[in-house]
């Protein structure tokens, strides 16, 4: 993973929606990789922890409610984070969690 203060910096140089799209690009490559087979395991908990540390930087600029709901999602992240869990419900849960955070970022309808 790229260096976390580089990483960092980045992510607070764009727009709010965009890093909303960060957010639920990264959920999306989660459930790929499970749909393909989690070949590469440390790839899987590299995006998680990389989506761990863009919820807690995009959270103090949210309103309470979508704090509340981010707060699910980070819940969610650790639980994902102690695999094995089953491989079914990460996939269909990290693509209906990136599904949400893209409506709520207002990059899609």
């Amino acid at each position: 993973m790229t260096n976390i203060k580089d990483l960092k910096i980045r992510f607070d140089r764009d727009p709010l929606s965009y890093r909303w799209g960060g957010i639920a690009s990264d959920l999306s490559r989660l459930s790929a990789m499970i749909a393909s087979g989690l070949r590469d395991p440390q790839s899987f908990q590299d995006v998680l922890k990389e989506t761990k540390y863009f919820t807690e930087w995009i959270a103090p600029e949210l309103d309470f409610e979508k704090q509340k709901k981010l707060l699910n999602l980070q819940h969610k992240l650790s639980e994902w984070s102690d695999l094995p869990i089953s491989h079914s419900v990460v996939k269909r849960e990290a693509k209906n969690w990136s599904r949400q955070i893209l409506k709520l970022s207002g990059l899609t309808a």
